[in-house]
């Protein structure tokens, strides 16, 4: 072992998990520093008590400080959640924040919220969902974040990685408006967003009618990517439910010069714009990623549509009858895409689309999907397609031909039906083996489904 390269030594413990790089490092002298830079190259800062301790140790000592490229301060751990307290940035856990940004080497820092949120006419109402991280908290947060990272220390300039996992959907003045907060996204070259929206647990379906992910979503593109245009080259936008059509997410006015890899989860398709903003970054964009993104190939919705489709009213729907604009087709299908994108973006080196562990993203854990896409294994599973049904719960967005839904007729008598679904099974898979060939990506045969690309059910 100690006549093999150092990179190779520390490739193969990066491979390991922390149980094996752990052990790893009383083998030999060699391998133990392949092993203690594999094992703290990440290290986690939460409020727990325990957690803040172990943080000052490895800051304190020079040897481990040096290791570390990444930062996850989980603000999610608190000790005192165990008694059903809320969240508090206690003076411990400030100063330990703080002194993140001392690490030498440190070149990203991922922000981790607790996965429930309400929003701010909410709070205090439902005490039923637990949810620990009110607005101010979280505001809180997000300025110390900032502030901490707009220095013009030579180790805070070098972080170029940003990643919010459960980001609510409400963008604070405080925030947004900042000088800190706009200074450091345009530094950035990584921006990883995943959003969290609040849900109704009593009806599900009246999520989607809450003002905060029609706002947020509105704003997106003028806040958090804007200052990003310049200097982005790899962008991760999810959320924990659909957007793109409802709420709309219209990113047509914003571009990226630099941008290499794009991931979207959980992102609708229903207008031809779409798959053209992702082809407009032809001559920079080598990977893609689609994770749970259907095509939405039947609309209908209770109420008025604007020019383009898109709901009028998408907080307030009137429930109006129909008028015949509000119940469209968009008859794009996957293969037609796998197509496009083939012939448009010859710079593509690798393509995923499929269903990513989305079922993992339990509290008070984050899913894996999330942090997995690059190894999100290639698949075609049948809600691809998918249709919008306002009239419907608990949500809107359905892979069942309203034929099969017993109390479709019982509630919305006079509701035409869902077209049916599309049958392009053999197209669309010929399609993507011709993508993923043309770009030199391997099938990776799967146990239950062999070399097949399609899948049964879902994730």
């Amino acid at each position: 072992m100690d006549n093999l390269p150092t990179e190779l030594l520390c490739n193969i413990a990066t491979l390991l998990d922390k149980g094996d790089a752990a052990t790893l490092r009383i083998v030999c002298k060699a391998v133990s520093q392949a092993a203690t830079s594999a094992l703290f190259s990440n290290v986690k800062l939460s409020p727990a008590d325990k957690s803040i301790a172990k943080f000052l140790n490895i800051i304190s000592t020079p040897s481990l400080a040096g290791c570390v490229r990444v930062v996850c301060i989980d603000t999610s751990e608190q000790d005192q959640y165990a008694n059903g307290g809320t969240a508090d940035l206690t003076p411990l856990f400030k100063a330990a924040f703080r002194r993140v940004f001392e690490f030498p080497s440190l070149s990203g820092v991922t922000l981790q919220f607790d996965g429930n949120c309400v929003g701010p006419e909410e709070e205090g109402k439902y005490k039923w969902s637990e949810c620990h991280e009110d607005l101010e908290f979280r505001t809180d947060v997000l300025l110390m974040l900032f502030d901490e990272l707009d220095n013009t220390d030579p180790a805070v300039e070098n972080i170029r990685t940003l990643s919010i996992e459960h980001l609510q959907n409400v963008n604070d003045e405080r925030v947004v408006s900042h000088f800190d907060f706009k200074t450091v996204l345009r530094r950035l070259r990584t921006l990883c967003l995943f959003i969290s929206n609040e849900d109704d647990d009593a009806a599900p379906e009246n999520a989607i009618s809450l003002p905060e992910p029609h706002k947020f979503m509105a704003e997106l593109p003028t806040t958090w990517l804007a200052h990003t245009t310049s200097n982005l080259t790899s962008l991760k936008l999810y959320s924990d439910s659909y957007i793109g059509y409802r709420p709309k997410l219209d990113l047509r006015n914003t571009r990226f010069a630099a941008l290499k890899s794009l991931a979207f989860g959980n992102y609708t398709f229903t207008h031809s714009w779409q798959l053209e903003w992702i082809l407009s970054h032809s001559s920079t964009l080598e990977k893609l990623y689609l994770d749970d993104c259907p095509i939405l190939y039947h609309v209908l919705v209770y109420d008025d549509v604007d020019s383009e489709g898109y709901p009028a009213n998408p907080i307030n729907s009137t429930m109006a009858a129909f008028n015949g604009k509000n119940v469209w087709s968009y008859k794009a299908r996957w293969h037609e895409y796998f197509e496009r994108i083939q012939s448009g973006l010859p710079r593509l080196r690798e393509f995923r689309i499929g269903s990513g562990d989305w079922n993992g993203m339990e509290y008070p854990e984050p899913g894996d999907a999330f942090e997995d896409t690059a190894i999100m294994e290639v698949g075609l599973y049948p809600d691809r397609y998918m249709a919008y049904d306002e009239g419907i719960g608990p949500s809107q967005f359905t892979d069942e031909p309203s034929s099969e839904r017993n109390d479709w007729k019982k509630y919305q008598p006079e509701a035409p039906e869902l077209g049916p679904r599309p049958e392009c099974d053999e197209e669309d898979e010929s399609a993507l083996r011709s993508l993923l060939k043309s770009i030199g990506q391997a099938v990776v045969a799967n146990e239950e489904y062999g070399p097949s690309l399609l899948r049964e059910g879902r994730r």
